[in-house]
């Protein structure tokens, strides 16, 4: 995991809160991943905000992309949001 990656979690009502902060790579999507499938229990919506992310590696990216759909045929929906999670950075 990149050293100065974060999640921050809140919870309001049905919707769990998602900020990711610092670099993001290989290592910080698997930890994205895993504290999805963690928190998904309990909750109608997950919102993950990436507006807090310095950089994006493309690895990072190739390996949330590889295993997000796993988690999005599940419930609860993921929204993300800011960022640029979708498209390469570094």
């Amino acid at each position: 995991m990149a050293p100065n990656f974060e999640i921050q979690k809140f919870r309001t009502s049905d919707m769990l809160h998602m900020e990711l902060l610092g670099d993001f790579d290989g290592s910080s999507a698997v930890e994205l991943i895993n504290t999805l499938k963690e928190h998904r229990i309990g909750v109608d919506t997950i919102c993950v905000n990436a507006r807090g992310l310095s950089k994006i590696y493309a690895f990072g990216r190739e390996v949330l992309q590889k295993n997000i759909a796993g988690i999005q045929a599940l419930e609860p929906y993921i929204l993300f949001i800011g960022g640029t999670l979708g498209q390469d950075t570094v």
